[in-house]
């Protein structure tokens, strides 16, 4: 066994423990929180450093009403259209990334 290999043993077991941190089930904050703060000191970066290098963009939450979702028909991970042919084209002029998904409504029931 060569130094290299140790070495890989060592990242590995660090990357376990790490993902054992979070809470995938639930998405906890606290374990977030305790994931980046990890992150910040292995990669020795101070936290107004991290934060400046990202830039808000502003966002917007719309609910459309479509009286049969079955007529759209979106790519798999539900961020393009395919059909209606047109609407893609439509929702791109207006905004630069849009999630569509359809879910079900009570009065869908």
């Amino acid at each position: 066994r060569g130094l290299g290999d140790v070495y890989k043993r060592q990242v590995l077991e660090a990357l376990v423990q790490f993902l054992e941190l979070s809470n995938q089930a639930v998405g906890d904050a606290l374990s977030n929180l305790l994931m980046v703060e990890a992150c910040l000191r292995v990669l020795n970066i101070g936290v107004n450093y991290w934060h400046n290098l990202f830039t808000d963009l502003p966002s917007k939450t719309s609910k459309v009403v479509i009286k049969d979702k079955s007529k759209i028909r979106t790519t798999n991970d539900e961020t393009k259209v395919i059909t209606p042919q047109g609407l893609q084209h439509d929702i791109d002029a207006v905004c630069s990334t849009c999630l569509l998904y359809t879910s079900p409504s009570p009065r869908d029931s």
